[in-house]
This record gives structure tokens, sequence and C-alpha cells, in this order.
């Protein structure tokens, strides 16, 4: 029997000074999503809040049976990180229970297929998104859209 699945989307900028009540906001959803049978988290793969939300789910691995997925939108999507982001892309690879890639190159329009294909294959979406423009936005709108539950750890969700 297959339980729920959840996928996170995000910006991949997180301001220093925000970043310690996301990723505790992040955690905690994790946790409880889990109690409520989510088994499977999807992420993008990208710098950011992709990252860290993986990096969650790891964690959580330790403690409940769950499965991480990394949708890649193209082969060599980490070519233009950080030598600090290759590397935890590497090692959140490296430990993700199943990586799928949607394409052998890149595209314009390749990242929007990369979260249509989140979204459209889970039943919950987190979302860190504090602007009204851009791929998380989009992506959060789309999950609304396709009746989707959303819940939003943007810093006004959590004062």
């Amino acid at each position: 029997m297959s339980g729920l699945v959840c996928a996170f989307t995000g910006h991949r900028d997180i301001p220093e000074e925000d970043f310690l009540r996301v990723r505790d906001f992040t955690r905690k959803t994790v946790d409880l999503l889990i109690a409520r049978g989510v088994n499977k988290f999807i992420t993008g793969g990208a710098a950011g809040y992709d990252m860290l939300a993986a990096e969650i789910v790891l964690e959580a691995k330790k403690y409940a049976s769950v499965k991480l997925v990394v949708v890649v939108p193209c082969k060599g999507q980490e070519r233009y990180y950080s030598i600090c982001d290759r590397e935890r892309y590497r090692r959140i690879i490296g430990m993700a229970d199943e990586v799928e890639i949607l394409a052998e190159h890149y595209f314009d329009g390749c990242m929007h297929i990369r979260n249509r294909y989140m979204v459209d294959n889970s039943d919950f979406l987190v979302s860190y998104c504090t602007k009204d423009s851009g791929g998380t936005y989009y992506t959060k709108d789309y999950a609304r859209n396709k009746g989707k539950y959303v819940i939003e750890c943007g810093i006004d969700k959590m004062n």
C-alpha cells in the first residue's frame, strides 16, 4: 500500500536572518506530514530551499520509513552551483531513494516541466514563497489549481 506524497518548492535564496525559522518550520512540517501518512517526499534538487528540504527529509529517514525522490529537470543542473552547493547536491543525489532526470539537456521551460511533474505526482506541496512572481509562485499557484493541499512556510506565516 502506498502512502501520501509531498513535494517541495522554494526560492534559491533564503536570507540568513530567516534561515533558522524556515528550517525549523520545514522540519516540523515534515514530522507532521510523516505522522499523517506521508511516506514519499519529492524535491527538485535546486540550490536553496530544495536542498534544505531534501536534507531535512534525509534526517527524518533515521526515524521513519520515508523515501526521498529528487526530480532533476535536466542533466547537469548543478553545473552553475557554487562548489559548496555542488557538493551538497551530489551528497543528496547519492542518498536519495530515487532520482528522476526529465531531460538530457537544458531547454527553456524544463524547470516548469519539473515543477509540474512534482505537483502532479504529489498530494501536498510545502512552499517557501515570499514573492508574487517566479517559478516558486507559479508552482504554488499550479498546485492550488490542481486541488493540492499547499502548506506555506513564508516568513509571514511563521510569526
